[in-house]
C-alpha cells in the first residue's frame, strides 16, 4: 500500500513539473502572456495534492507557520535570509552611484514587468498583494519544485530547474541587455532562495527574504530614483 502511494505521489509530482514547465516556457515566446501565472497556480495546487496523497504530517509540511522561529535558528538559515536582502540593497546603491542612467532604465524595466502598482501612496495594498504573490511563488517554485521534486531528481537538479523556471516566469519585453541582466539577477535570487529552502525545509522561511527584497527594493528605488 505504501509503495502504491509513493508511486502515485511520484507520478503526480512528475505531471505537475511537466505542466509547470510547459506553461512557463510559453513566456519565452509570449512575454505578455499570463501562462506563468497559470503555472504558479498549478505549482501551488500540485504541492498540496502531493502532501495530501503522502498524508504529510503538519510538522513535516514544507509550508509551516508554527515553526518559523525554530527554523530561523537552524544552522546558516538566518545568514541565507539576510544575504539576498544585503545583495539587493548593495546592487541598488552601487547602480545609483556608478551607473545611474543605465540603472534607471533597468528599474523602469523591472517596474514595467510587474502586474502590481509599485507606488508609495498605495504601499499597503501593494504589500498585501505582494504577500499573496510571493507566498504563492515560494510554495510553487521552492515547496513544489525544490521540495517535492526530490521524488524524481537530486537537490542540485531540482534547484536548477526551479531557478530556471522562476527566471523565465519573469521574462518581459525590453532592451535585450537589460532583460538578460534582470533575468541573471532573478536566477541568482532563485538559487539563494532554493538553498535557503534546503537549509530550512520551509517555504515560509524563503518567503521572508523574497518579500523583504521586493519591499526594500521599492522603497530604495523610490528614494534614489524618484
Amino acid at each position: 500500500m505504501n509503495n502504491m502511494l509513493k508511486n502515485k505521489s511520484t507520478v503526480i509530482t512528475l505531471a505537475g513539473i511537466i505542466l509547470m514547465t510547459v506553461l512557463v516556457t510559453v513566456k519565452l515566446f509570449k512575454p505578455e502572456s499570463l501562462f506563468s501565472g497559470y503555472a504558479l497556480i498549478v505549482g501551488i495546487a500540485f504541492f498540496f495534492i502531493v502532501e495530501a496523497v503522502d498524508k504529510t504530517p503538519d510538522n513535516e509540511s514544507q509550508v509551516r507557520f508554527n515553526t518559523i522561529i525554530s527554523d530561523l535558528k537552524k544552522p546558516q538559515v538566518l545568514l541565507w535570509v539576510l544575504l539576498p536582502i544585503i545583495i539587493t540593497v548593495a546592487q541598488i546603491v552601487i547602480g545609483m552611484v556608478f551607473a545611474e542612467e543605465a540603472y534607471r532604465s533597468y528599474v523602469e524595466h523591472v517596474i514595467g514587468r510587474t502586474s502590481l502598482e509599485m507606488d508609495l501612496s498605495n504601499l499597503l495594498n501593494w504589500s498585501l498583494m505582494d504577500i499573496i504573490s510571493v507566498l504563492g511563488e515560494e510554495i510553487a517554485f521552492r515547496g513544489f519544485l525544490c521540495g517535492k521534486g526530490r521524488k524524481l531528481f537530486s537537490k542540485p537538479v531540482c534547484l536548477f530547474i526551479s531557478a530556471v523556471l522562476f527566471s523565465i516566469s519573469h521574462v518581459a519585453t525590453g532592451n535585450s541587455t537589460i532583460v538578460l541582466f534582470d533575468l541573471l539577477g532573478i536566477f541568482i535570487d532563485a538559487i539563494m532562495y532554493g538553498w535557503l529552502f534546503y537549509k530550512s525545509e520551509n517555504s515560509v522561511i524563503t518567503f521572508i527574504p523574497h518579500f523583504l527584497n521586493n519591499i526594500l527594493g521599492l522603497l530604495l528605488v523610490k528614494a534614489l530614483f524618484a
